[in-house]
């Protein structure tokens, strides 16, 4: 029985017990890289928030802890032996400290960049095959998979790098390694046969969920604390001892105590998205930072006649991630070197020499409005018509490109705007009211009730569209008013193309809207 354990002081949880396996795992290079990963990129608006991958996956182990402790005493109470309960336990606290050891660097922004999900699944199972004593087909075999892929990404760095620690250290133990159940409480895939799995379902969707779960509960908890966001306090000790099991599903749910904490987090989320995460220049900034990436790596694979090239195998693949450790720095350095050009060399791009200032000097594109209240003033004022007015802002904010890129071109050939100078660049207003797939509840006399049903909620629905835009364009006043006009003109001259045409067109450099 281990009974020694290192303190680690969080600003965020207090102190954190690090027990001898959590230190040999932290003390990895793979796990020590996640010191380099950003947890946010908004460092523009929020020069505080420099917390990392490292610090939350060490808070949402410790919220593990604190989960299981609840637990417990329920396992206990519907026949699970101590040895079993060993075992969850210790499967739930290496799957909370790894979950994030595959992100990116820039974390979300370069995952973009990462393999698709069908690359990675067959880079795991190419592993799976090596270790022929690993028996996961049934959670990566066929077809495509809901899971993001920093999250496929860690479940490979775990296959490559933490397997055979893993094994030995549970052997220590005298605990059978259950490697599929750690990759399923990453991904957050459940298993089918309720009736005998229900234990392993509720670590899994305490780890990973679309409601209430430790990841979200540490980033929100972080991100606020590290941005200084004015959010309501997440009393996580009074929500995590309120766990219990809903009778009918055999699933995690919380008692009617923990309903505080729960409309906390729903309210946290919530300011979070509307001041931190959705803030004009975090948004502006992730997309050029992302679509400047893209740049450099088209160039890359067109061949083109300029030195600012960027291989994506480099930075984002399952080699460059597992073997090599990059990590933010190392990006951020190839993205600094673009402008520097000894003699020589090739020319950069035309569009690096408008894009580099953005990013290293500050030389930001003008919003036509800050925030959702001056979007939704701007568009009621301009676009009088209803029905013309939510059609262009269901074509702006869809997911799909094409109208945002028609719109961006026009833009371009009317105001005279170069690649770069010009960008409209979608949001989602992610609210609470705005997503009931993801509804939170609490068990009340053997129900599950929606807490929107027990305590009003703000209901952003009834102001806000689900989904919105920024235009960002050149800060001088007559550019700016010029783009202004044409953007209201373009609005209003119907029918806009059909999105069949607009997905045959040829545009140049598509991505840089």
């Amino acid at each position: 029985m281990e009974t020694k354990k290192k303190i680690i002081r969080d600003v965020v949880h207090g102190y954190i017990k690090i027990d001898a396996l959590t230190e040999k795992l932290i003390n990895t290079y793979n796990f020590q890289r996640l010191k380099d990963i950003r947890q946010l990129t908004a460092q523009y608006v929020y020069p505080s928030a420099t917390h990392n991958r490292f610090e939350h996956s060490l808070g949402v182990m410790h919220l593990a802890v604190q989960a299981f402790e609840s637990l417990r005493p329920i396992f206990q109470g519907k026949g699970k032996t101590p040895e079993e309960i060993q075992s969850l336990d210790l499967h739930f606290q290496v799957a909370a400290l790894l979950h994030d050891v595959g992100h990116a660097p820039f974390s979300h922004l370069g995952e973009y960049f990462f393999p698709p999900n069908h690359a990675l699944h067959n880079a795991i199972q190419n592993k799976i095959r090596n270790i022929e004593y690993l028996k996961l087909h049934n959670v990566f075999a066929g077809g495509e998979s809901n899971a993001s892929k920093h999250e496929l990404m860690s479940c490979y760095v775990i296959l490559t790098k933490y397997y055979d620690i893993l094994r030995q250290e549970f052997a220590k133990r005298h605990i059978n390694l259950n490697i599929e159940l750690v990759y399923r409480a990453i991904i957050g895939k459940t298993y089918k046969d309720v009736g005998t799995y229900w234990a392993e379902n509720i670590i899994i969707r305490l780890l990973n969920s679309p409601t209430v779960d430790i990841d979200k509960l540490d980033y929100l908890m972080r991100d606020a604390y590290m941005t200084g966001a004015s959010v309501p306090t997440i009393d996580t000790q009074r929500l995590l001892t309120n766990i219990q099991i809903n009778k009918n599903t055999q699933t995690a749910t919380f008692s009617p105590q923990a309903l505080p904490v729960i409309q906390s987090i729903v309210e946290a989320r919530d300011n979070m998205y509307l001041w931190v995460y959705n803030h004009h220049i975090s948004v502006y900034t992730d997309f050029v930072i992302q679509y400047f990436i893209r740049h450099l790596i088209d160039n890359y694979e067109k061949d083109e006649d300029y030195r600012d090239k960027l291989n994506p195998q480099d930075f984002f693949s399952c080699e460059a991630i597992a073997e090599r450790m990059v990590s933010d720095s190392d990006l951020w350095s190839i993205l600094k070197r673009q402008l520097w050009s000894p003699c020589g060399e090739e020319e950069i791009s035309p569009y690096t020499n408008i894009i580099v200032p953005q990013l290293l000097e500050r030389r930001f594109l003008k919003p036509l409005w800050k925030t959702i209240y001056e979007f939704k003033h701007f568009m009621e004022e301009k676009v009088k018509d209803d029905l013309t007015r939510e059609d262009f802002i269901d074509k702006l904010g869809a997911s799909t490109p094409d109208y945002r890129v028609y719109i961006v071109n026009e833009l371009r050939k009317r105001c005279d705007l170069s690649l770069g100078e010009i960008f409209i660049i979608p949001r989602s207003n992610k609210f609470y009211s705005l997503a009931p797939e993801t509804a939170f509840t609490v068990y009340i006399n053997g129900a599950e009730k929606k807490i929107d049903s027990l305590l009003p909620q703000k209901d952003y629905g009834k102001l806000y569209d689900k989904v919105a835009f920024y235009v960002f364009c050149r800060e001088d006043k007559d550019k700016k008013n010029k783009v202004t006009q044409e953007f209201i003109n373009l609005i209003n001259e119907k029918p806009f193309p059909a999105i069949e045409e607009l997905q045959g067109q040829s545009t140049q450099l598509k991505w840089e809207i």
